[in-house]
């Protein structure tokens, strides 16, 4: 949906940052796009502000995992018998993650088909963004109180991919993390802290590529020029990166509660200038 890139260059950077931190950090960058944008009185942000900042996130993970995303696009290899040529084996590639991340996407993909235009609706509703928000602290505090996990990204099962993916398809509503719905999700079903933030970073990868693709059509109608959101782009790629990093260890050494917990006090905040200000919409 086509608007107007934000009026100052501080905003922009603003935004950019705002999308940056808070698309890994599990608290929701959709909620928090929409909070900043009612807060600093801006229309919705234009279709090439948004591709801007699609392109910059996938950059700050392609650049915190470059060593994963190295080792998939490396095919793995058998030794044949003596002075035979060694040929991939795409069994042992499917058993890795590309595999595994391409079915955890699929519930996302299947809801955000059937139900975009919902969806679309719900980012003018700040109310709607508090009550994803209180749904998603809660889903982090109790995935916090979970016991700790030993299991690796690789070992995650049929069930337990779909499971995190239908996690992440709550995600699609503003406020509902999908960082913090996918980190919840491999820690429910036995990931460690740093595995469970690891696979759902990795994850964002077909969720936000998938999206940017989705945009680019509506871009080049558009003029297809984002010289603008750049700057932007930049600020959300190294926030992005930074956030990564920081967000795997604190999950790793520390759990989700306090994410959750800061999700909880925003959404209940919202939700009470909602009904100081009769905003139901």
């Amino acid at each position: 949906m086509a608007g107007r890139a934000p009026a100052h260059w501080w905003r922009t950077l603003l935004l950019g940052a705002v999308q940056g931190l808070t698309e890994f950090l599990p608290v929701s960058s959709s909620g928090h796009l929409v909070l900043a944008e009612r807060l600093l009185g801006l229309a919705p942000s234009g279709l090439s502000f948004e591709v801007g900042l699609h392109a910059g996130t996938l950059v700050a993970v392609v650049a915190a995992y470059r060593a994963d995303l190295a080792a998939m696009l490396r095919p793995c290899r058998v030794e044949g018998g003596e002075g035979a040529v060694a040929e991939p084996s795409y069994r042992e590639v499917g058993r890795g993650l590309p595999v595994r991340l391409l079915v955890a996407s699929l519930p996302a993909a299947v809801a955000g088909l059937a139900w975009g235009g919902v969806v679309e609706r719900l980012f003018a509703s700040l109310p709607a963004v508090a009550v994803a928000w209180c749904g998603a602290g809660a889903l982090l505090v109790l995935a916090g109180r979970l016991p700790a996990g030993r299991r690796r990204a690789e070992e995650l099962r049929l069930r337990d991919l779909l499971w995190i993916g239908a996690l992440q398809a709550l995600a699609l509503a503003p406020g509902f993390s999908r960082s913090g719905a996918t980190i919840a999700g491999g820690l429910w079903r036995g990931l460690s802290g740093e595995q469970a933030a690891r696979f759902a970073f990795l994850l964002s990868l077909p969720a936000v590529g998938g999206a940017l693709l989705l945009q680019l059509p509506a871009w080049w109608q558009d003029g297809g020029t984002a010289l603008s959101a750049v700057p932007a782009a930049v600020v959300a790629a190294a926030t992005g990166f930074l956030a990564i990093r920081w967000c795997a260890a604190r999950t790793a050494a520390l759990g989700t509660s306090g994410f959750g917990y800061y999700c909880l006090a925003l959404g209940g905040l919202c939700l009470a200038r909602a009904v100081l200000t009769g905003e139901w919409v």
